[in-house]
């Protein structure tokens, strides 16, 4: 039996952006699709309800009710989600590939670093070199951005690759017991040099923190 898809399931979907194919210095990365934006708390709210998750503690933007139903706060629903542990984004990834029936899942860092410079080979940041941060990316100020896909996209349409909120991405095998990694810096740094897209930021696994969230990948059907 076909997989409901996402957006006909409960009403929302997730704006894929194709990743070109690219031989980097070391390994070729991409020809795969990355969500525009990063998951939003409305997306992960709606996922906590329809796959029962009952114990999803309360967080600054979402609250747990009685029976198995949560509660979006005020103004919260088009920030992207945090407080989600590494563990729980790839839940939420397995979750999402059964509706699908693809191949959804957190990215490498490789293909994170990649897809961040939106074709624009060493650029320090998603848009190039240089420029007015602070009109580019949500950074130094008291929060996330209320909505997702505020600030100007990449060349390849993806949205808030600096900024927001760093972005859990898949540990190397051999590297687990140093933490887990997470890329793009966030709204909490002050220094620019934070969201550069080399910059790499170690958290352990069950992290739940207002400046970490998640983006999703999905595979080529091949």
């Amino acid at each position: 039996m076909a997989a409901v898809g996402w957006g006909a399931r409960i009403g929302l979907a997730v704006e894929w952006c194709f990743i070109p194919f690219h031989v980097s210095r070391n390994e070729p990365v991409g020809g795969c699709e990355l969500g525009r934006y990063e998951v939003t708390v409305e997306e992960f709210a709606a996922y906590l309800e329809e796959a029962s998750i009952m114990d999803f503690p309360e967080t600054a933007q979402i609250q747990p009710m009685t029976g198995g139903r949560y509660r979006i706060k005020p103004g919260m629903a088009s920030q992207a989600v945090s407080e989600v542990t590494f563990l729980e984004a790839e839940a939420f990834s397995t979750w999402l590939s059964g509706l699908e029936g693809r191949v959804i899942r957190l990215p490498t860092e490789r293909e994170w670093v990649w897809a961040a410079r939106g074709g624009v080979e060493d650029a320090p940041y998603p848009w190039g070199w240089g420029g007015q941060i602070a009109r580019l990316a949500q950074f130094n100020t008291k929060g996330p951005a209320q909505r997702v896909g505020r600030f100007p996209a990449n060349g390849f349409g993806l949205a808030d690759m600096a900024g927001n909120v760093y972005e859990w991405c898949v540990p190397p095998p051999e590297g687990k017991a140093d933490g887990f990694p997470a890329r793009g810096g966030a709204w909490s740094e002050w220094e620019p040099r934070r969201l550069h897209v080399e910059n790499r930021q170690l958290f352990p696994p069950d992290y739940r923190g207002r400046d970490v969230g998640f983006r999703l990948l999905r595979e080529s059907p091949e």
